[in-house]
């Protein structure tokens, strides 16, 4: 059941929307073939996605201080470039992140957590408000906050906020954010980080399960108000009111093409409507890219703690991530996913700083754990 609050929300994108989702189509039969030519190998083992991940020079842009914490935002090539030539915007090729380190470093082990966006957050200012600096003060805790491709100083010239303009573009939006993870938790580990999570809210958590997925050491992981899957979130959820469905309507023969690609069978004369039939499609063609039951299991998922809404009604209840990671913790709040975005702040901060105790506790060893040595290199600009 959806949350009232939820459904005022609905009504209002509804009415105030400046855009909608994927206005430009489905992307590109070309595009999936790439995507999924590079997801044959990266879901045979996460030292497999590890192994395709080329090293980056990470360079340092700016710095900040004050007297709770040290700021650095770093960026680099997206990995993705090279992995998978043209197919993020010119505009998202360059990743930035910023590092948020509390000034006292607690002695018993360097922790730091990668904290990715939900839908809507731009730029560095919301996470590090609500989720890195409180962290730092009140844990020790360090966090680097990435920026997604499609958002802030990424977003391409002609989008409208985070309004995606394809439906493949959430795809390779998802494969750059797994990409990077994987160089920021390498760079962190050959920092001293002895202790590396991550972690999200909404499309945010979606993403860093992902992500986790394909780490081949121990991570602390803290998804909260994220489902298994995000294809529902556009189909039974509040989001799917966002869809350009017309649009997608007046391309359906690439989508039939892509759902073949995949082996997928669909009957177009099953669906009553083009956008039963749209909404069916965009659901077949995200499962394979985008559904935690393809991935591989993170190799603790006892250190996985996740929050979820009891009315969500933009995450749609689906397969469970309890289902799929055996051991993880799964935490319930009141309300919808607006109103637990808002009330059950200090709940998503307890789940990322429990879950670093139980990443500790379930991996005495950890200290003498590293991420394989791609020779990633730290450039400190002269600040």
């Amino acid at each position: 059941m959806s949350s009232k609050v939820d459904l005022v929300f609905r009504h209002c994108i509804k009415a105030f929307r400046r855009a909608r989702f994927f206005e430009r189509g489905w992307g590109t039969l070309d595009e999936l073939k790439t995507l999924t030519a590079a997801r044959a190998v990266a879901m045979r083992s996460a030292a497999d996605f590890d192994s395709m991940v080329p090293p980056v020079e990470l360079i340092a842009e700016s710095h900040a201080k004050d007297k709770h914490v040290h700021r650095t935002v770093y960026k680099f090539e997206s990995p993705l470039v090279s992995m998978m030539p043209g197919l993020l915007p010119r505009e998202s090729n360059t990743a930035r992140f910023e590092l948020v380190q509390p000034v006292k470093t607690r002695e018993e082990g360097r922790r730091l957590c990668i904290h990715l966006g939900s839908t809507g957050d731009h730029y560095f200012r919301r996470r590090r408000t609500i989720l890195a600096v409180p962290l730092a003060v009140e844990s020790g805790l360090s966090s680097a906050i990435l920026e997604n491709p499609y958002y802030g100083s990424r977003r391409p010239a002609g989008q409208i906020g985070s309004y995606l303009p394809r439906v493949i573009d959430i795809m390779i939006l998802g494969a750059a954010l797994m990409a990077e993870c994987s160089t920021i938790l390498r760079w962190a580990s050959q920092r001293g980080y002895t202790h590396l999570g991550l972690s999200g809210i909404s499309m945010g958590g979606h993403m860093a399960s992902l992500a986790g997925s394909l780490c081949p050491r121990p991570l602390a992981l803290s998804p909260c108000l994220a489902s298994a899957t995000s294809a529902h979130v556009f189909t039974e959820g509040v989001l799917g009111h966002c869809v350009a469905w017309d649009k997608l309507a007046q391309d359906l023969d690439t989508a039939l093409q892509m759902a073949d690609f995949l082996g997928l069978h669909v009957e177009p004369l099953k669906y009553a409507t083009r956008e039963a039939l749209c909404s069916a499609l965009l659901a077949a063609i995200y499962e394979p890219f985008l559904n935690l039951r393809h991935f591989p299991v993170p190799s603790e998922t006892r250190a996985c703690v996740r929050v979820i809404a009891v009315d969500d009604g933009y995450v749609p209840a689906v397969a469970d991530l309890d289902e799929l990671w055996p051991g993880s913790e799964v935490r319930t709040v009141s309300g919808g996913h607006v109103t637990a975005f808002i009330m059950h702040q200090r709940t998503f901060r307890a789940a990322v700083v429990d879950s670093f105790d139980r990443l500790s506790h379930f991996n005495s060893n950890l200290s003498n754990t590293s991420l394989p040595s791609h020779d990633v290199q730290s450039l400190h600009a002269s600040l």
